[in-house]
């Protein structure tokens, strides 16, 4: 149990007796900081088209802002999904 979370097996009976919580396996944390790893490209990747749709919508250019457009309309699931990792992650350490 200890090496399947990431501990040595005096660190588990310290914090067994502590009373102290036992952190996440190893790989369930690995998983976690990947898909936030994900997440933050993506976010990178939204703010870049949020800087392009204002750019074109500056210019007047609403034919071409559309496809920006229809993803800055799911932006708000996206910033949650984002923000539930980063908690999930940071709860974890």
């Amino acid at each position: 149990m200890a090496g399947h979370l990431g501990l040595s097996y005096g660190d588990v009976v310290a914090r067994l007796v502590r009373e102290a919580p036992l952190p996440q396996p190893v790989a369930e944390r690995e998983a976690d900081r990947a898909a936030l790893l994900a997440s933050n490209d993506a976010m990178a990747a939204l703010s870049v088209d949020l800087h392009a749709f204002l750019r074109l919508v500056h210019l007047a250019k609403r034919e071409e802002a559309e496809p920006f457009a229809q993803r800055l309309r799911k932006m708000d699931v996206a910033m949650q999904a984002h923000l539930d990792r980063a908690s999930k992650v940071l709860s974890g350490l």
